[in-house]
């Protein structure tokens, strides 16, 4: 690199302007996407080597999925045994009312049969008692 600047050095310049201008607008740009594209590839190859490469990229990404699929399969198990025991739970708790059901059915059905076959034996004393004309009071 010249340390002065000296005529060889401006003709360079000028000759690179020149060139450029020679080139457009869409030239430059050009040259810009180019110059950044090898920026950028240099830049990515020094990160893949910084982070051990793409193969350790993809191997912690593969194990990741895995986790997120063992995770995701958990899910699923803990909500069809929760499902699962609601069902029972359901079910044992709908046998267990009609069970009560029955039982006051019966319960009340029997005080029925009782009051009505009580009834049945207190009116006919009462007619026996009219009949004969006795005092039940």
């Amino acid at each position: 690199m010249p340390s002065q600047i000296d005529n060889q050095s401006i003709s360079q310049v000028f000759g690179v302007a020149q060139q450029l201008e020679s080139l457009g607008i869409i030239g430059v740009f050009f040259i810009m996407l180019c110059v950044a594209i090898a920026a950028n590839y240099f830049l990515f190859k020094h990160a893949m080597a910084n982070c051990g490469g793409m193969k350790e990229i993809y191997k912690s990404l593969e194990s990741l999925s895995r986790a997120i699929e063992k995770t995701n399969e958990t899910q699923r198990l803990s909500i069809d045994i929760i499902k699962e025991f609601s069902d029972r739970e359901t079910k044992m708790m709908r046998e267990s009312l009609e069970r009560e059901t029955q039982t006051i059915k019966e319960f009340f059905g029997n005080k029925l049969d009782a009051l009505y076959s009580d009834s049945l034996d207190k009116l006919a004393r009462i007619e026996n008692a009219v009949i004969k004309g006795e005092n039940i009071l």
